[in-house]
């Protein structure tokens, strides 16, 4: 697979990414992007896209019920000290 560098007038269309209702198609892909690119490449970015927001997901996920176990344990730690004292 060749890489391709998305074009810096992405940015100019990020405001665009916010009035955007329903799922990422290629046409959207190609609108947004700027990108000439067939449906099947498209298609393959979209899936890689959803796949990384999956990761990030589950990533977020993972590392906040980490900080609520430690808020946790942080709390009865606390709590047994100051009984103790």
């Amino acid at each position: 697979m060749n890489h391709r560098v998305i074009p810096l007038a992405i940015e100019e269309n990020v405001s665009q990414m916010h009035s955007i209702k329903g799922p990422l198609t290629p046409e959207k892909l190609r609108a947004l992007t700027g990108l000439d690119i067939n449906d099947e490449e498209a298609t393959e970015i979209i899936h890689s896209i959803r796949l990384f927001c999956k990761v990030l997901y589950q990533f977020a996920v993972s590392k906040n019920i980490a900080y609520i176990q430690s808020e946790a344990t942080e709390n009865i730690t606390d709590n047994i000290q100051n009984k103790a004292a």
